[in-house]
């Protein structure tokens, strides 16, 4: 008896939690957990470019719409970051704010 009331606890309080992060930022658990993996598809995909001149680039995806931020080595860079992401399956546009680095 004791288990089974330990969990319950727990589900509710997971549930619980489900329901305050949908509260806080819009979105539902389903999309929060589809955009956790489009970020991390994205942040795989550029760090496997050799060379890696976009490590420095960090990924934020709301509702598949993926904002790309940081430092760029250069334009080119820049811009392959930016296919690199559209390439991504859930990618829905890509915000590519990443600034290039002074010579």
């Amino acid at each position: 008896m004791l288990k089974t009331v330990q969990t319950f606890l727990k589900i509710a309080v997971v549930m619980g939690l489900l329901v305050g992060c949908q509260s806080m930022t819009g979105q539902s658990t389903g999309d929060y957990v589809d955009d956790a993996s489009v970020t991390a598809a994205v942040k795989t995909k550029l760090a496997n470019q050799q060379p890696t001149s976009l490590s420095r680039v960090e990924v934020e995806t709301v509702k598949g719409v993926v904002h790309l931020m940081g430092v760029a080595k250069t334009e080119e860079d820049k811009a392959e970051a930016g296919r690199l992401t559209k390439q991504v399956k859930g990618v829905k546009r890509v915000d590519n704010d990443l600034k290039v680095q002074s010579p």
